[in-house]
This record gives structure tokens, sequence and C-alpha cells, in this order.
């Protein structure tokens, strides 16, 4: 299992976030990918992590998981 990191300054994370995440996942065959914000994904991240089967957890998601409000 393989993890990484980022700070983002912005809240919104874009399709090329996705795109890398599957580009390396398709390098080593790997089938699942999961990726965590505490912002947001935008219309075009969302519908291409569809496509390809990607888990996105955005920032009010991650605070009901967590059960607190995160930044």
């Amino acid at each position: 299992m393989e993890g990484k990191c980022k700070h983002w300054k912005i809240r919104k994370v874009g399709v090329a976030v996705i795109r890398e995440l599957y580009g390396v996942m398709a390098s080593v065959d790997v089938s699942d990918g999961v990726i965590v914000t505490s912002g947001e994904f935008t219309e075009e991240a969302e519908a291409l992590s569809k496509e390809k089967a990607l888990t996105l957890i955005s920032g009010d998601e991650l605070s009901k998981m967590l059960g607190r409000k995160v930044l």
C-alpha cells in the first residue's frame, strides 16, 4: 500500500489530481484508489472519478466520518 499527502492552497481539487492517481494506479496494476480532501472536488474531478471507479471523500463527508468539522 502506498500513500501520498499534499497541502493545497485551493479549496477545490481538480481533475488533474484524479488523472495523476489513476495513472499511478495503472502503472502498478492497482484497482482501487481514494482521494480525501478537507475541501471539495470540481465537477470534472467527480465525473472522472466515477468513470475510473475511484473514491472521493470531500471535507463534508470527512467531517461526518470524524464526527466533527474539518478545515
